[in-house]
């Protein structure tokens, strides 16, 4: 007994004109796929922690909700946390929280407009309102540099840079558009 064959309800040639009608849609999808940047995100690249290729984390979350860079003091070894929103093309450091005052730590008097609290886990300063076009810092042999994307309630999970990039090299953060395409093949996509 032979098994059953499928008969298609159109007839062959109905079925090459709807192919041929089709691909033309197929084709501009694909087009569009890899040409078109219409993804916003926050890009993050540098010399990789394995030394000769350059690492990109990308996140489409941080520019919703925002992220924090967050690194130990080199003097009072103390952890600060930047917390930056995305705004426009900018990155814009919003406030910053600290155990203790160091060298490189804004006095009231120097931050116009910055309003400096007492917390129970130590010191805030709210109102920088800094716009930055790129962010370019360096990845510490000491700091352990971090980032974690805010989520409701606190922060995600904190990913260190050191995990991705060489020491001593620089980071470049910065706004960027990108492709579904280039979203999809994202090798290094920070965790949303």
């Amino acid at each position: 007994m032979e098994p059953c064959k499928k008969q298609s309800s159109l007839p062959r040639s109905s079925r090459r004109k709807t192919a041929r009608t089709v691909l033309p849609f197929v084709l501009a999808g694909l087009v569009f796929l890899s040409c078109c940047p219409v993804f916003r995100v926050l890009s993050i690249s540098g010399q990789g922690a394995d030394a000769g290729r350059t690492v990109t984390l990308l996140s489409r979350r941080a520019v919703g909700e925002g992220f924090s860079i967050s690194y130990t003091h080199s003097v009072n070894k103390g952890r600060i946390h930047d917390f930056y929103a995305c705004r426009g093309k900018a990155l814009v450091l919003e406030r910053t929280v600290f155990v203790s005052y160091g060298a490189g730590i804004p006095e009231a008097e120097e931050t116009p407009g910055a309003v400096f609290t007492l917390t129970d886990s130590g010191y805030e300063i709210s109102g920088l309102e800094r716009r930055l076009d790129k962010l370019l810092m360096a990845v510490g042999l000491y700091a352990r540099h971090s980032i974690a994307i805010r989520q409701e309630g606190g922060l995600g999970n904190e990913l260190f840079l050191e995990d991705y990039y060489e020491r001593q090299t620089p980071v470049l953060f910065e706004l960027r558009r990108i492709t579904p395409l280039q979203l999809v093949l994202a090798k290094d996509l920070l965790r949303d």
